[in-house]
């Protein structure tokens, strides 16, 4: 199996858990998880095209906002978290996921540039790496809204995602 069928199986594996997350949470994050679904769908297109093409040509072009969304999208999203509403603790343990599914995705194809032979795909896969973690810090940025919530629910900080 090429790299590149592994890594659109992946994508396809990631969007299909985040579809089953969404079980249990408020609107406002199915609202978050739904658009990511929709991200993992483009990632799954772009590397099965990607893996269709003969191997001297490149790879296609990545498109960010197909693939992250845009600033005021996110901001529309965050902004629906309503500061006064008490934590929900299904959506902070389902960021949980979510984040540790898109920095093992990341590290992924960090791994996959550092091993690919064609100076095409190395790039490629770095790109898709970079888009990735830009994608986990969004979620970064629901996480913190979440975590407010709960440091004025319980009175202390709950932790930010991915600090040891």
């Amino acid at each position: 199996m090429s790299t590149l069928t592994f890594a659109a199986s992946m994508e396809k594996s990631i969007g299909i858990n985040i579809e089953k997350l969404k079980d249990g949470c408020s609107p406002e994050l199915c609202d978050v998880l739904e658009l990511l679904a929709g991200f993992q769908q483009e990632y799954e297109l772009v590397l099965t095209h990607a893996k269709s093409l003969p191997q001297e040509q490149s790879p296609p072009e990545l498109e960010p906002s197909r693939l992250l969304g845009t600033d005021e999208n996110w901001r529309k999203l965050t902004g629906a978290f309503l500061p006064d509403t008490a934590p929900n603790a299904q959506d902070y343990t389902v960021l949980w996921s979510v984040h540790s599914m898109l920095d093992k995705n990341a590290q992924f194809y960090q791994q996959a540039s550092k091993q690919s032979v064609q100076p095409q795909l190395r790039l490629f896969f770095g790109s898709v790496a970079e888009l990735k973690l830009m994608l986990r810090r969004r979620i970064d940025g629901v996480e913190r809204v979440l975590a407010n919530q709960v440091w004025k629910e319980v009175g202390f900080a709950p932790g930010l995602l991915g600090k040891e």
